[in-house]
């Protein structure tokens, strides 16, 4: 990490910080995200909130933050899909981390990952937050799992609104 030589720079001191918590929890993780290329150079501010975002993931299932580290799209630099990917796994994992392993793997490609898509993992989080059995059913379906059209979508906000 020959950025760490310069100055350091806010999102340089975040990502420092969130790589000491992630070593914290994995080392392994840690040590494999040290080869990645878009840390080498410094990481940016959206670089920095990803590891944010896979810091919390770790606090919460640390096998969920490498399930997450090992797709080939977070280690070759991280683009807007791909952050806002991660803002709503991190969203479902803060009210049930096995649910938002479940939603880690329906979409490994975040570029693939479509506002449908987005819209029933918010869905999924707020069924969890009501009945986590019934969101884990919910997920299992197999319109659920082999990803969402627009119809699929809004059933599942309309599931979210009726759960109880």
């Amino acid at each position: 990490m020959p950025w760490v030589a310069d100055e350091i720079v806010d999102p340089e001191s975040s990502a420092l910080d969130h790589l000491r918590n992630i070593a914290g929890r994995d080392t392994e993780l840690a040590r494999r995200m040290l080869g990645y290329d878009w840390l080498a150079d410094g990481p940016d501010y959206g670089e920095s909130e990803a590891l944010r975002r896979l810091d919390g993931l770790a606090g919460k299932d640390v096998n969920l933050a490498k399930l997450v580290a090992d797709y080939p799209w977070f280690s070759d630099g991280i683009v807007d899909g791909e952050r806002n990917w991660l803002e709503r796994i991190s969203a479902i994992a803060e009210n049930d981390p096995g649910l938002a392993k479940i939603a880690a793997g329906y979409s490994r490609e975040a570029n693939a990952f479509t506002a449908h898509d987005m819209s029933a993992f918010v869905s999924l989080a707020e069924i969890a937050v009501r009945d986590e059995a019934l969101a884990d059913v919910v997920a299992g379906y197999a319109w659920v799992v082999d990803g969402t059209a627009e119809v699929e979508a809004v059933a599942l906000s309309s599931l979210a609104g009726i759960a109880v």
